[in-house]
């Protein structure tokens, strides 16, 4: 007989990270201004994406673009609406961020554990429409040991197209 429950007691833990000694925690995608190594299609009728990092969250099978909700039945083969990456520290870090890099004029909604939500704007990245790439370090402070997520969607502002992709995203500690 299938449980529920006894599904999500005996579910494994991710595996724990550690900073290397660049300070990355991980990285999806590579900072060099080319969306190439992401997942650029067979994104239809696929709304979210969840990975965690050490067991799915690699760059060829991540969405290359994020769209916003409003323009997603026009791109929709292109990208998602929500990305999700899972990840686990092994130990606690001070001085954690999290460094966006992307095209598009859009503004980005980043909530950190379901509670913490932060706005990342084309402005603060230096990123424009039609392949501009731009970078932004968003300061997370301090991170306990354990299990964390972060979640990204773009916000309806209305700015940009409603669709930007991705070059890198990166968890670092300074």
């Amino acid at each position: 007989i299938f449980s529920p429950i006894r599904n999500v007691i005996c579910q494994e833990e991710p595996p724990a990270i550690d900073s290397g000694p660049d300070g990355v925690l991980f990285a999806i995608g590579v900072e060099d201004g080319d969306k190439s190594e992401f997942q650029k299609f067979d994104w239809e009728g696929i709304n979210e994406y969840e990975c965690t990092v050490g067991v799915n969250c690699e760059t060829k099978n991540f969405p290359a673009h994020l769209l916003r909700m409003s323009v997603a039945d026009r791109w929709d083969y292109r990208g998602v609406t929500q990305v999700t990456i899972n990840f686990n520290l092994n130990q606690p870090y001070e001085n954690v961020f999290l460094r966006i890099v992307r095209s598009g004029s859009d503004t980005t909604i980043v909530n950190f554990d379901d509670s913490v939500i932060h706005y990342v704007t084309g402005k603060m990245l230096g990123s424009r429409s039609w392949h501009h790439h731009g970078g932004y370090e968003l300061d997370l402070g301090s991170l306990s040991a354990g299990i964390h997520n972060i979640k990204l969607t773009v916000d309806e502002e209305g700015m940009g197209d409603g669709s930007y992709g991705w070059d890198a995203i990166i968890l670092l500690v300074k």
